[in-house]
C-alpha cells in the first residue's frame, strides 16, 4: 500500500519546513510519496524544498493557482491508494498518519477521515461543521450568528455542541488534514478548479457524501494546525471577495440560480444594514459632538 501526501503552499516557508520535518520524523509505516505544489511563493519556499528536502516531488507554479487547482496537479501525479491532503501550516505527531490509514482500512464505507486539530498551544481547534445552507449563510451575513450564536440554524451549521471527543460521522471537517481514497477521487473527480480558495473542500465533501460514502472525524489521531498563516497576509477586502465568489459558486452549483438570487438579496440587505449603522453613528456624533 502506498500513500500520497499532497501539500499546497504559498509564502509559508518556515511553517512548511516544520511540516515536512514532522512528516519525515513521524512517517507512516507504509510506502509514501510527498508532493508540494508551490504557488509562486516570494519567500523562497521552492528553493528551500529543493535544497533541504530533495526527496519531495516539487511542482513550481509560475503564478498563484489557488488551493484547488494546485492540489489537482498533485492528484494527477499521485500513485497512492490514499491521498493525504495536508496544509503547510500543520505538524503531525507519532502515529497521526497511521491511525487515519488504519481507519480507512477498517471502515470500508468511509470515503474520508479527518483527525482532531490542535492549536499552536495544544488546545482544541474546532474543525467540524455541517454543510452550509441558505439559512446559515443568512445568519452569518446579517450578523445574527455573531449576535445570537445559540440560534438553532447557526448551532447546527457550526456544530456548536460537538466536543470533538468521539469518532463520529460528519459533513465537512476542516481541510487542514484529510485522508481520502484515490478511488473516490477517480470516480467523482478532484477538486473543482472553479474555487480559488474557500468552499473547495466543502464541495469535495458534499460530492463524496452524495456519491454514497461516509466522512468521519476521529480524535484518535491528532495534528497541530497553526492556522490561517498565509491568508493573514492578504487584505480583508480581497479575502471577502474571494470568499463571496466561492460561496456563490458552491450554491449555484448545488442548488441552482434561485439559491444564488437569494444570496444576492441577503448581501444587499447586509449592505443596507451597514449603511444604516454608519448613518446612525454619523448622526449621533453630529448631534452630540
Amino acid at each position: 500500500m502506498k500513500l500520497s501526501i499532497c501539500i499546497v503552499t504559498w509564502n509559508t516557508k518556515d511553517l512548511l519546513k516544520k511540516c515536512l520535518l514532522s512528516v519525515y520524523k513521524y512517517p507512516p509505516k507504509c510506502e509514501f510519496e510527498v508532493f508540494v505544489a508551490d504557488n509562486n511563493s516570494p519567500d523562497g519556499t521552492a528553493d528551500m524544498i529543493e535544497k533541504e528536502f530533495p526527496q519531495v516531488a516539487l511542482i513550481r507554479n509560475r503564478e498563484n493557482l489557488g488551493f484547488a487547482t494546485a492540489n489537482n496537479q498533485e492528484f494527477a501525479l499521485a500513485e497512492g491508494r490514499y491521498f493525504l491532503i495536508l496544509n503547510p501550516d500543520t505538524e503531525v505527531f507519532e502515529g497521526s498518519i497511521d491511525i487515519l490509514i488504519d481507519f480507512l482500512d477498517k471502515n470500508k464505507d468511509a470515503g474520508m477521515v479527518a483527525p482532531k486539530l490542535l492549536n499552536s498551544d495544544g488546545s482544541l481547534q474546532r474543525s467540524c461543521m455541517g454543510f452550509p445552507t441558505l439559512g446559515a449563510m443568512a445568519m452569518r451575513q446579517l450578523f445574527i450568528e455573531a449576535i445570537v450564536p445559540t440560534n438553532p440554524i447557526s448551532k447546527k451549521y457550526l456544530m456548536s455542541d460537538f466536543k470533538h471527543d468521539r469518532t463520529t460521522e460528519v459533513d465537512q471537517p476542516m481541510g487542514a488534514c484529510l485522508l481520502v481514497r484515490k478511488d473516490i477521487i477517480d470516480k467523482i473527480g478532484p477538486f473543482d478548479s472553479g474555487y480559488y480558495m474557500f468552499f473547495d473542500e466543502v464541495d469535495l465533501c458534499f460530492r463524496i457524501k452524495k456519491a454514497g460514502w461516509k466522512i468521519f472525524f476521529t480524535p484518535s489521531s491528532e495534528v497541530m494546525h497553526h492556522g490561517g498563516t498565509a491568508v493573514k497576509k492578504w487584505s480583508p477586502f480581497r479575502l471577502s471577495r474571494i470568499w463571496t465568489s466561492s460561496r456563490n459558486h458552491y450554491f449555484k452549483k448545488h442548488y441552482g440560480n434561485f439559491a444564488l438570487f437569494a444570496l444576492y438579496c441577503v448581501d444587499l440587505l447586509k449592505a443596507l444594514i451597514i449603511l444604516l449603522v454608519v448613518y446612525v453613528v454619523y448622526r449621533f456624533f453630529r448631534l452630540f459632538f
